[in-house]
């Protein structure tokens, strides 16, 4: 494994150490900080509120109902349902955050790695 930025091999120890720095860096603005700066975030955080919620509160009813339908953020809604026994939608929708940089961190590197034959950060 080859650093082109020190000219040396990188062993898959340290490759992965790395990796997993820089991956906890990219959460840390997930789960340091009460307000995700995302603009409709607090949009999906509602949505998911009422998903959780709908079925044990009458007056939630009166007024909203599920109809399932595709939707860019259909996968966050099943995410957070999933959960919802587990965590609260706000500590899903964190996981569910976390999941999404997890996945193009770990493309970035994998595309990398097809592009070259080495692992590099």
């Amino acid at each position: 494994m080859y650093s082109p930025a020190s000219g040396r091999a990188l062993s898959r120890k340290a490759f992965l150490w790395w990796s997993t720095i820089l991956f906890a860096i990219l959460l840390l603005p997930v789960w340091l900080f009460q307000y995700i700066p995302l603009v409709d975030y607090p949009n999906h955080l509602a949505r998911q509120y009422l998903l959780t919620n709908l079925k044990d509160n009458q007056v939630l009813r009166q007024y909203y109902e599920v109809r399932w339908r595709p939707v860019p953020n259909l996968a966050q809604d099943m995410f957070t349902w999933c959960l919802h026994g587990t965590f609260s939608p706000e500590t899903s929708g964190r996981l569910f955050l976390s999941l999404i940089i997890l996945l193009l961190f770990a493309g970035v590197l994998w595309l990398h790695y097809t592009l070259h034959r080495h692992l590099s950060l």
